[in-house]
């Protein structure tokens, strides 16, 4: 469902509601409307000055249009205010053997020990050919957030290249290019994941959301955005499952591999 759709459909939600309940009971409402038009109508042509301009029936119900679609309008452009306060992200590995040069491999070790000043631009070029560079763009997007918080990977079963060994270097490199923007491990928030989340346990990946989503319990669910675009495929399936059980008022996004172009949905 693209932006527009989205923003639609939450507007419609405002006015009708989320549950069964309230959907039926609106229908009804629609449903009696129709009935009370018609009997409306009916004494409307009975008077002497309609009788003859019957097109001035049609001002009232224009009058009556224009109202809802304000009030619409308006649902929309209060829902498309909101700004994301907090950014949730899973940690991808650095990959930086794939940087092009050892200038490059350099620059970043630089940004990770603080001997080194970059803005983000430059940042995005030079390290370009890493996975790393996702949640840079992911960030980068939006100038108002406050708080990252990063969900990095366990070691997966004999192996130990989980992202949770990563995550210094990826706290101090987004220190280096955004400075005043606190960043968080997930461990900081839910304390028995100091070693990791297994991108392979749909059920941990969920349960973690959700533990983030009720601790930091935003006045506005709208505040807390996720992306979803690093970890594994189950990452996504996990924030798409969250979206549906609990999380729907929350804000979610992909940064596509294609072009980098951030995609709300």
């Amino acid at each position: 469902m693209n932006t527009r759709n989205q923003d639609a459909l939450h507007a419609l939600q405002h006015v009708l509601g989320k549950d069964k309940k309230a959907i039926l009971m609106s229908l009804v409402l629609i449903f009696t409307l129709g009935l009370a038009t018609n009997a409306l109508y009916e004494i409307l042509t009975g008077l002497p000055l309609l009788k003859d301009s019957p097109s001035l029936i049609i001002l009232p119900f224009l009058g009556l249009f224009w109202h809802a679609y304000y009030q619409y309008n308006d649902a929309v452009q209060q829902w498309k205010a909101v700004q994301p306060k907090i950014l949730v992200m899973f940690l991808s590995p650095t990959n930086r053997q794939n940087l092009k040069t050892e200038e490059d491999k350099q620059f970043l070790q630089q940004l990770i020990d603080g001997t080194q000043v970059a803005d983000m631009k430059t940042a995005l070029d030079k390290l370009d050919p890493i996975p790393w560079v996702m949640p840079l763009v992911a960030i980068d997007k939006h100038r108002d957030l406050e708080q990252v918080v990063v969900i990095p990977s366990a070691d997966p079963k004999g192996r130990d290249n989980g992202t949770y060994r990563e995550l210094n270097d990826f706290k101090a490199l987004l220190k280096a290019l955004r400075p005043r923007l606190k960043i968080t491990g997930v461990h900081e928030i839910l304390k028995e994941y100091s070693n990791g989340v297994d991108f392979e346990d749909l059920e941990q990946l969920s349960r973690v959301l959700k533990g983030i989503y009720q601790t930091l319990n935003l006045p506005d669910p709208k505040e807390l955005l996720i992306d979803i675009t690093g970890g594994q495929k189950t990452n996504t399936v996990a924030g798409i499952l969250f979206r549906q059980a609990e999380g729907e008022d929350c804000q979610y996004q992909y940064v596509s591999t294609h072009n980098k172009e951030v995609i709300p949905f």
